[in-house]
């Protein structure tokens, strides 16, 4: 699942404060997901498989979209690239006015953690560290800080305090 909004999201999908911010404040028309002429391939043995072939969608914010298909069709390659994750070989994915197939890489990151919630398929936790020590690595990497207190807040909050 993939979730783009307009402000800035926390860990769990709430709405930051605006004076935590580093970008301007966005555009209030217009899709918030804008995908156009997406194209991507990976090299297959000698040949190329293109997996996205002049994709195009749009996706108005609060507007839930389906991406559907057998496996193998592209589902997780077109994610992975509107989430900031992979880059298309051709086509653009603007988020809220932000084109993001066209920021630097540390540009691209910091749009992805303040402004995109990404919640895998699979759990993609550390089995060596806690659900705690879990939740207090990615506040290190998304916002430098570490702060225990918020990290319990928020195991609390999805349920998980007993699996600290």
């Amino acid at each position: 699942m993939l979730v783009a909004s307009r402000k800035p999201v926390d860990e769990i999908g709430h709405s930051q404060d605006a004076r935590e911010r580093t970008e301007p404040m966005p555009s209030k028309s217009g899709p918030i997901i804008d995908v156009r002429a997406l194209n991507k391939s990976f090299n297959q043995g000698d040949h190329r498989l293109a997996v996205l072939d002049s994709v195009d969608f749009r996706a108005a914010e609060g507007e839930f979209v389906s991406i559907i298909g057998p496996s193998g069709c592209g589902k997780s390659t077109l994610l992975n690239i509107v989430a900031g994750i992979t880059n298309p070989d051709a086509g653009r994915v603007v988020i809220d006015g932000n084109d993001i197939t066209r920021l630097p890489e540390v540009a691209r990151d910091r749009f992805r953690a303040e402004r995109i919630g990404i919640v895998f398929q699979t759990f993609n936790l550390l089995p060596a560290f806690s659900a705690l020590e879990n939740v207090l690595l990615g506040m290190s990497f998304s916002s430098g800080r570490i702060d225990r207190k918020r990290a319990l807040d928020l195991l609390e909050r999805v349920g998980l305090a007993q699996r600290l």
